[in-house]
């Protein structure tokens, strides 16, 4: 966990494998407990209506991003009457929505059974529900677990999962210089990541306490570090603002000037 000025970065993505959700880091943000908060883009919209304001994307990915079924399921219709563990309100439940939609079923159709990503795979095992909608590594793990379990689909030609950088207006207006500072080692980071996994997989499985490090590099390797303030970045947060009811207007909503005192080239 980082630290601007002797107060922790929270980072909570709704994907990977740690145990915080995007959800309790941006309630941990809003008590007061960090100056900077990273989610995925479901709790960064929330706090960004809330009069909070993005200033970065962090991360990207598809692939990291699941359906798992038993061997029977091999299409969205497949899964019509069945229990499926779907994490409410989060881009879970989402993915499930656009999966469904390719075969012109509703969340309706199915039984969904609303659960935290650990227990996905626990429930999954046991037979409780028939499938899951999640992110990495608990496919894996469900793969691991389950004999005839398969990933039914990512979300790749569905949605982009995006992670983002939130903090307070205050806190935007008067600490540019950490704020950008925090940008610059961000995009370094990133670069280091891509051209080091082996070692980048070590200290991530480390930190989220994964014993296989080939399963933490084989995650690295489909994430996108690119921080750009993109129209490709724009358009995927609109799709899920949209599914929440909550429409991103980019004017008040995010800060662009900390990326471009970086690199001009970040802002699109």
């Amino acid at each position: 966990m980082a630290r601007i000025q002797d107060r922790p970065v929270i980072s909570g993505p709704s994907g990977g494998g740690g145990k915080a959700s995007g959800s309790i880091a941006a309630e941990g943000f809003r008590a007061g407990k960090g100056h900077v908060v990273v989610t995925g883009d479901q709790p960064a919209i929330r706090l960004w209506k809330d009069g909070f304001i993005g200033f970065s994307p962090q991360a990207n990915y598809d692939e990291l991003s699941i359906i798992v079924g038993r061997a029977a399921i091999k299409s969205a219709a497949d899964l019509k009457g069945r229990k499926v563990g779907v994490l409410v309100g989060s881009t879970s439940e989402f993915f499930t929505k656009l999966y469904l939609s390719r075969a012109n079923l509703t969340m309706n159709d199915i039984q969904v059974v609303n659960l935290r990503p650990a227990e996905m795979v626990t429930g999954f095992a046991r037979g409780d529900i028939d499938a899951f909608t999640i992110w990495q590594p608990f496919g894996w793990r469900a793969l691991e677990a389950v004999k005839d379990a398969r990933i039914i689909t990512t979300a790749k030609g569905y949605f982009h999962e995006w992670e983002a950088c939130t903090t307070s207006r205050e806190y935007a207006n008067t600490h540019e210089t950490e704020l950008v500072a925090f940008i610059r080692g961000m995009d370094a980071a990133g670069k280091w990541i891509s051209a080091n996994l082996g070692e980048a997989a070590s200290l991530v499985a480390s930190a989220i306490r994964l014993e296989d490090i080939a399963m933490a590099r084989e995650m690295l390797a489909k994430i996108d570090w690119n921080l750009a303030y993109s129209p490709k970045f724009r358009a995927d947060m609109e799709k899920v603002g949209d599914f929440m009811s909550m429409k991103i207007d980019w004017k008040t909503m995010f800060e662009p000037r900390f990326l471009a005192k970086v690199s001009p080239a970040l802002v699109a």
